[in-house]
């Protein structure tokens, strides 16, 4: 733009292509119509699949790739996105005109492209591809789980349109149309070159994630309050329920989960057919905002070295898949199907404090022969790094290493005494806050350490989810310091051997682990795991 101010800018098209599912005979995309359930309505492409359920090949089928049989068997997973474009803007001034101090900005909006795992998750291991049958309380036990199973043990099963179907199955529905995530981000820097060599910086950083992945109940629990009457009749706001308990006895238990499920209510006459239901959404966001400081010395006399603090804070739905190439699953939902704002909370990535700091040390060229033989070229690196809110942890999924939850991780609806407190089958419930005063006892983090106050903390009420929100616990701080030494050798002009040691947690210091967050564990709160002690590796390699 001018002789001091640089601007950057573009375009970028980004559409993203459907993938397809070649697989014989059916392809592994599933479609649900909850007018076709309410109707009874079945597939003809499999006929025992419970109402509701489109497969490629039958009329309605959202995706538009459609072509199922045996001659073109193909079917799109998901629709082609073709409006993706992302806008590109950067600048760069040079304040003074004599290159010292420079101030940056720049925004991009970018598409993220998921692995067709992450879009399905579940739907891989569910009917008629493969088999989950999830069985709340069984009638005979573990003895005779299929006791009071209707057919019985559906295993073995073959893939055929007049296939027989499993009772309670666990589902995930594709959604055509499904909104891609994107990101967008931005950042304003001011940089000073304060003496020849050494550059100090001030940065902000902000991002925000749009359309992040969940799973969206379709099939959870309703829980009907009070007790049966004289007649063994249960209400709901107000009008009789289509089932009956005992007269007196809890109109909502685990074992009438079943009967209370949100599709049973619509159509009683399948409600053996369905289980836990979800369909993938992308309602969710997060947002982040960070302040870096740093100094970055150029190398000077054999020494360099560069050193950042950042100030941030990272705020969002929870993501139904990790980076940890966890996938979406059934059970990745929304602790209140009405209300996703239950589960915004600080990301399980967040750290509020971050420090850096990092050198390279080289010796110098000696003049005597002996000396530079055996002393010139050696690099002595270091690296340490402090963190606020303990190891940092990619996921941000439900229950994470820092969310209080009632049971095991991903066990609510389990039959687990306690862990279903809200009787609506939804997975990873948490608990009551009761002294938010005192939820820590010693935040030390030494070995065998108690840090989550148990007393804290509380069991919700029969039929009610727990205030406690998810990722609310701050763990320990954590550091590293790592360390390396290293030479190249010459052997001639075209042949090199370079020699690395290297040190990870140079000190062997403790440093904990994830901590048991289940409100029923014995070992609830306690530090029991460490991050890798000190690891050694040595190498030698020739190059030519």
């Amino acid at each position: 733009m001018t002789s001091r101010l640089t601007v950057t800018y573009g375009l970028r098209w980004n559409p993203l292509f459907a993938m397809q599912d070649d697989r014989r005979p059916i392809p592994d995309v599933l479609n649900f119509d909850i007018e076709r359930y309410k109707q009874g309505i079945r597939s003809s492409v499999f006929q025992n699949a419970p109402p509701g359920f489109l497969y490629p090949g039958d009329p309605g089928f959202e995706q538009k790739n459609n072509g199922a049989n045996a001659a073109k068997p193909q079917s799109d997973v998901f629709n082609t996105y073709w409006k993706d474009f992302s806008p590109r803007l950067g600048l760069a001034w040079d304040v003074e005109g004599n290159g010292r101090t420079s101030v940056r900005a720049s925004y991009a909006l970018t598409y993220v492209e998921y692995p067709t795992q992450f879009r399905r998750g579940t739907q891989i291991g569910q009917a008629p591809w493969g088999q989950t049958v999830r069985v709340l309380n069984p009638v005979g036990g573990f003895d005779e789980p299929w006791r009071g199973v209707p057919g019985g043990n559906p295993f073995p099963s073959s893939l055929s349109k007049d296939m027989t179907w499993v009772p309670f199955g666990d589902y995930m529905v594709s959604v055509a149309d499904l909104t891609p995530t994107y990101s967008q981000g931005w950042n304003l820097s001011l940089q000073r070159e304060v003496m020849p060599g050494t550059l100090v910086s001030a940065n902000y950083l902000g991002t925000v994630i749009i359309h992040t992945n969940a799973s969206q109940p379709l099939n959870n629990a309703i829980f009907v309050p009070g007790n049966g009457d004289a007649n063994g009749n249960c209400f709901l706001n107000g009008k009789a329920t289509y089932y009956k308990v005992a007269p007196g006895a809890a109109c909502s238990t685990l074992n009438n989960t079943q009967d209370r499920r949100t599709l049973s209510f619509l159509n009683p006459a399948f409600k053996d057919e369905i289980g836990r239901f979800g369909q993938l959404t992308t309602g969710g966001t997060q947002n982040y905002h960070g302040m870096v400081l740093s100094l970055q010395r150029r190398p000077s006399r054999g020494v360099s070295m560069n050193a950042n603090y950042t100030w941030s804070h990272c705020i969002g739905d929870f993501v139904g898949r990790s980076n940890a190439g966890n996938s979406q699953n059934v059970d990745d939902t929304y602790q209140d199907p009405n209300d996703r704002y239950r589960d915004r909370a600080n990301c399980e990535s967040d750290q509020r404090h971050a420090f850096n700091l990092t050198g390279v040390a080289e010796t110098p060229q000696f003049a005597n022969t002996t000396l530079r033989i055996v002393g010139s070229g050696w690099k002595l690196s270091g690296i340490y790094k402090k963190m606020s809110y303990g190891n940092l942890n990619g996921a941000n999924v439900q229950s994470g290493s820092r969310t209080v939850t009632l049971g095991a991780v991903g066990s609510g609806g389990d039959g687990t005494a306690g862990v279903d407190r809200a009787l609506i089958d939804i997975a990873s419930q948490r608990p009551n806050i009761i002294d938010p005063n005192h939820i820590y006892l010693d935040t030390s983090g030494r070995p065998g350490t108690v840090l989550v106050n148990a007393a804290a903390f509380a069991f919700p009420d029969v039929g009610t989810l727990g205030n406690a929100g998810r990722g609310i616990i701050h763990l320990p701080p954590t550091w590293q310091f790592d360390l390396a030494l290293s030479r190249v050798f010459k052997v001639s002009e075209a042949q090199s051997v370079e020699f690395r040691a290297e040190a990870y947690n140079l000190t062997n210091s403790f440093r904990h682990g994830n901590i048991d967050l289940n409100l029923s564990s014995s070992q609830f709160g306690k530090v029991r795991t460490a991050l890798d002690p000190r690891i050694l590796q040595f190498a030698l390699k020739y190059v030519f």
